[in-house]
């Protein structure tokens, strides 16, 4: 399994998107801000690739990861911080904060306190360090609270159920500040159990009661937290410092991690001498290539950073580049790399934060951006690997900067959706200035209007995919779709995608959805869906 850092961390809103093969894509990113590829795993957005945040089933808003990657964090589908079998929450890749990897709280699968088979790991606030009984089984039984003293997170014979838990009341639950509420049946110190239970907690005023947890569910409810001022309404519904690392100020601590905290990651060994500093857009080298005559030999447009160096530890590991754009410019920035074995993602975002453009498999990466607005835009590196192969040890590489020959103005949609291989649509040709800019429909969109993004529309869904040829003619406001409510006969009910939604009928096989987190066949920048030409569906 691959892990990617959360795009959230940018990216985040992470979002990322819907982009389902028969199943859901645990790559993508993975936006408040718009930073995660759109539609590749899981409707909505991902915020990271390999895994998913918030309460969401395989991805959800930033491009890449989740809180914890390869788990999640909250109540999520394949194991939550709570009573959830094998799963984590926090910032550990394949384990996590609070519940040990391959252990949890309660009697839940994979080894955990209570009967289960296997032992339990750790002492951490929702597991306990078990001793093995005969076979290797950790019984936590009790017939008083002597029989607990080897479970330090449990030191309490329940009487009734004759197990070391960790509270019999709430007044049991003094060690961590967050959770003063005891969970009765699994005897574990939570958040809350009802909304009463969080007034005034630094992670918001409302209890999930299925997670046990305090949540947020606008900014305005983190005033005074001294977990910060944003709630991450996208994923963690949790009050945080951070939504992406757009919002890390301090230059100190530049990058946003999976827990939502501004962070520093200078781990890697041996590294550049950016390392630390450049782990958010704060500290970003500037690749803007010089001015001077095009026809210069050699050319002038060019600027590489050579000897630059990446790791994957910590997971949220990122180097980050600038490069200021005039309007009407073309650009194309290229990541290159030695190590065959190593695995290098390039993403690039406005000075908003709003993503435009990435390439997940190619070696040397490339990202062609076309009919540029003037500003500032950012590129991203980071390494994905599996949770086997993290390590401090660093992959050299190359990034380029070309601005590309002043293509004119564009004069149409068409044009804008020209240059599609790593390049988001976006659906505006503001002919004046001769720039592409994103639709800004905010969600006022009825069916069949032109749209590049969900957003736009008032049903919530756009038809548009990432990458896919003709975005100009394909994109449009649509509605979800069955045997009940079927499309008009020109369009097709697209059941491979996460949401059965009425599109086009496809000509050719790059007007279907890209999967963005399967390898491309030899010679293609993005595996395809097929085009059945006959039915018009893509399979």
């Amino acid at each position: 399994m691959r892990i990617f850092p959360s795009l959230r961390l940018l990216w985040g809103g992470l979002l990322v998107w819907s982009l389902a093969c028969g199943g859901e894509d645990d790559s993508a990113p993975p936006p408040a801000k718009n930073l995660t590829p759109k539609k590749t795993g899981g409707a909505g957005g991902v915020s990271g690739k390999g895994g998913s945040s918030g309460e969401n089933q395989g991805g959800s808003s930033a491009a890449g990861g989740s809180s914890g990657d390869g788990g999640s964090s909250g109540n999520n589908a394949g194991g939550s911080s709570g009573n959830n079998a094998g799963g984590s929450s926090g910032n550990n890749a394949g384990g996590s904060s609070g519940n040990n990897a391959g252990g949890s709280s309660g009697n839940n699968a994979g080894g955990s306190s209570g009967n289960n088979a296997g032992g339990s790991s750790g002492s951490s606030a929702w597991g306990a360090s078990g001793s093995a009984g005969s076979g290797g089984v950790v019984t936590g039984k009790c017939n008083s609270e002597a029989d607990c003293g080897v479970f330090p997170d449990r030191p309490l014979c329940n009487p009734d159920t004759k197990f070391c838990v960790a509270c019999l009341g709430s007044s049991d639950c003094t060690k961590n500040p967050d959770e003063k509420v005891c969970e009765p049946t699994s005897g574990l110190c939570i958040e809350c159990q009802k909304d009463a239970d969080c007034s005034g907690h630094a992670n918001g005023p409302h209890c999930d009661v299925e997670a046990g947890r305090c949540t947020c569910k606008s900014n305005s409810e983190c005033a005074g937290s001294p977990k910060g001022q944003l709630c991450d309404v996208d994923r963690l519904r949790r009050c945080s410092e951070c939504l992406s690392a757009f919002d890390c100020k301090n230059p100190q601590k530049p990058g946003c991690d999976l827990e939502n905290v501004c962070f520093r990651g200078d781990f890697c060994a041996p590294d550049d001498i950016g390392e630390g500093g450049d782990d958010g857009p704060l500290g970003a080298s500037d690749i803007t290539p010089p001015e001077g005559d095009p026809f210069e030999d050699p050319p002038p447009w060019f600027r590489t950073l050579d000897e630059r160096r990446i790791c994957d530890l910590p997971v949220e590991e990122t180097d980050w580049y600038r490069f200021t754009v005039k309007n009407r410019d073309s650009y194309e920035i290229s990541l290159s790399w030695q190590d065959a074995s190593a695995d290098l993602d390039l993403i690039v975002l406005d000075g908003a934060g709003n993503l435009y453009g990435y390439n997940y498999h190619g070696r040397p990466a490339r990202v062609q951006l076309t009919y540029l607005p003037a500003g500032t835009y950012y590129a991203f590196v980071y390494r994905s690997s599996s949770f086997d192969k993290l390590s401090k040890a660093t992959t050299p590489y190359a990034i380029t900067a070309k601005r590309m020959p002043e293509a004119g103005k564009c004069s149409s949609k068409a044009d804008c959706a020209s240059t599609f291989a790593f390049q988001l649509y976006r659906g505006t040709c503001d002919a004046a200035v001769g720039v592409c800019r994103p639709i800004s429909g905010n969600g006022q969109l009825g069916e069949g209007a032109h749209c590049d993004d969900d957003k736009d529309c008032s049903s919530g869904f756009c038809s548009y995919q990432p990458f896919t040829r003709n975005a100009h003619e394909r994109s449009f406001c649509t509605r979800l779709c069955d045997e009940q409510s079927p499309c008009p006969s020109s369009q097709r009910c697209a059941t491979y995608l996460l949401n059965e939604m009425c599109v086009d009928a496809c000509e050719v096989d790059d007007e279907c959805n890209a999967s963005t987190s399967s390898v491309p066949p030899e010679g293609k920048n993005w595996a395809y869906l097929t085009c059945n030409k006959a039915s018009g569906n893509c399979e």
